[in-house]
């Protein structure tokens, strides 16, 4: 939760009952700033979401489209429900802000907003999300990796996998590398 200037490159997928897509990504966080890139196996970029924590602008086929909400402009212009506020701290392996008052000390522990359940070495195993803004996302994490990023070592997912059961839709993310 205390890493808050990071990047990533990986691939994500969006799967549902009549779509399956993927895309490769490039995700820079720097506090509340992002800039988040998906393009194809050749390269072409498809997308670039930038957010400055007030305003979201996204492009793509030459045209550009802003909201005050980076997930409210995914949706406007895909139709897909990502909750990109809250999947900034679940990529890293962390509880969203809303679920940071659960007790970090249990195996399980659950809070009105989420449920966690971790593995015997404290990292988060699956946040199961109940808060508005989460709209009840399961993230279930299958792999970590030690990432040295200004020094200091953390442990990073790789894998995560993520369902909404309203939206019957899985988001699948499997990330290559992790930098500042």
């Amino acid at each position: 939760a205390q890493l808050q200037q990071w990047k990533l490159k990986g691939k994500i997928a969006w799967i549902t009952n009549s779509e399956r897509k993927s895309a490769y990504m490039n995700w820079q966080q720097n506090n509340k700033d992002m800039q988040f890139d998906l393009s194809n196996l050749v390269g072409i970029n498809l997308a670039s979401l930038s957010y400055n924590g007030e305003l979201a602008t996204l492009s793509s086929d030459g045209q550009v489209y802003e909201d005050s909400s980076p997930s409210a402009l995914i949706y406007k212009t895909t139709g897909w429900n990502v909750p990109l506020e809250t999947l900034s701290s679940w990529v890293k392996g962390a509880v969203s802000e809303q679920g940071r008052q659960a007790n970090a000390s249990s195996n399980s522990v659950r809070n009105d907003n989420q449920t966690v359940i971790r593995y015997e070495n404290g990292l988060i195993k699956q946040i199961k999300s109940n808060c508005e803004v989460c709209d009840q996302w399961t993230i279930n994490y299958t792999s970590y990796e030690n990432v040295t990023l200004a020094n200091i070592e953390y442990q990073l997912p790789k894998q995560i996998s993520m369902y909404n059961p309203a939206y019957q839709a899985t988001i699948k993310i499997k990330i290559s590398q992790w930098s500042q």
